[in-house]
């Protein structure tokens, strides 16, 4: 007696096309909420690598009573010592910090290759994946920087440095936290400590180049300017100079502030340079204050809001907008 075989139905054709279409729509639904979680991740690393070079900076002034200068160098063109150097040792890299020549001679990049060379871990934020690459002579790049100027070029009034005639200065009595050859005190930032900023984020320049934005070890590079708010669509002003040339200063000219760090040679020397700050963070900016605290600055934040941030002499009341 023959039994019957159960009849298996299978999917057809329209069923397996829905099936599909349905698992790419919810493919398509979930990767932007997991872009999401990897930038709160990757901005939290950020925020939590400029607390740890915030409380960098009060460790220092704790032990030897000031801040660090901004840039220590001589009246040339000789590779100059900057204020993320002479903090090396409060971030545990002392080893680091040790293996630096400080002396001020044109062969001093030659002598510290290897140490600038070195990743930063600290210096560098996740959302930047650039800031991996190098600088034209191999050394390593930063999104951390300093903040030189409230509201114009990186060089200021009181800087105690003559390289350039005190034209190339900036002429605003604004002072700000880091400059050349001049140290801060608490005592000095009289807009108070919770009002100033100290450090902020920024877009490294294209590897390979001549495009010192984010280069730690080098003086341009570990500064940053109030005078355009943050991920401007004015690109950074870099020294025209030496625009198409071998060292050519501006790595990326075209304007897409929030993939890339745009410049243009618009500074007429190099102390003028601005240097705006930028990051690949939806809606704004990281910045360290004075006091140590991090805080989110939006890119809509007001100018004056801004600039009042950058200074710490100006006496300007901080609008609550500006976080």
């Amino acid at each position: 007696m023959k039994t019957s075989r159960p009849c298996h139905r299978a999917f057809t054709l329209i069923e397996l096309l829905v099936v599909i279409a349905i698992i790419a729509i919810l493919i398509g639904l979930l990767l932007p909420a997991v872009q999401k979680v990897r930038e709160a991740a990757a901005r939290a690393r950020c925020q939590n690598n400029l607390k740890q070079v915030s409380l960098g900076l009060q460790n220092y002034h704790s032990v030897l009573a000031q801040f660090p200068t901004g840039v220590v160098g001589p009246t040339n063109m000789a590779t100059r010592y900057t204020w993320m150097t002479t903090l090396l040792p409060y971030l545990e890299q002392t080893a680091l910090f040790t293996s630096i020549n400080p002396i001020f001679a044109n062969n001093t990049v030659t002598q510290n290759a290897a140490a600038f060379a070195t990743k930063m871990p600290t210096y560098i934020c996740p959302s930047d994946t650039s800031a991996t690459d190098v600088y034209a002579t191999g050394g390593s790049r930063s999104n951390v920087v300093g903040c030189f100027s409230a509201d114009g070029g990186m060089v200021s009034s009181d800087a105690n440095y003559t390289y350039e005639p005190a034209s190339a200065k900036n002429p605003s009595s604004k002072l700000t936290l880091f400059n050349y050859n001049v140290t801060r005190r608490i005592a000095d930032v009289i807009d108070g400590t919770s009002n100033s900023a100290a450090v902020s984020e920024v877009l490294t320049g294209p590897s390979g180049l001549y495009d010192q934005r984010g280069v730690w070890w080098d003086c341009w590079g570990a500064q940053y300017s109030h005078a355009r708010t943050p991920d401007s669509n004015i690109p950074d002003s870099v020294w025209s100079v030496v625009a198409n040339t071998t060292y050519n200063y501006c790595g990326d000219t075209s304007n897409q502030p929030k993939r890339n760090a745009p410049c243009a040679g618009t500074s007429t020397t190099w102390a003028g340079e601005i240097y705006t700050a930028r990051s690949y963070h939806t809606g704004g900016v990281n910045i360290g204050l004075v006091d140590g605290s991090v805080r989110f600055v939006s890119d809509s934040v007001a100018l004056a809001n801004w600039q009042a941030l950058g200074s710490i002499n100006g006496g300007e009341v901080i609008d609550g907008s500006a976080f």
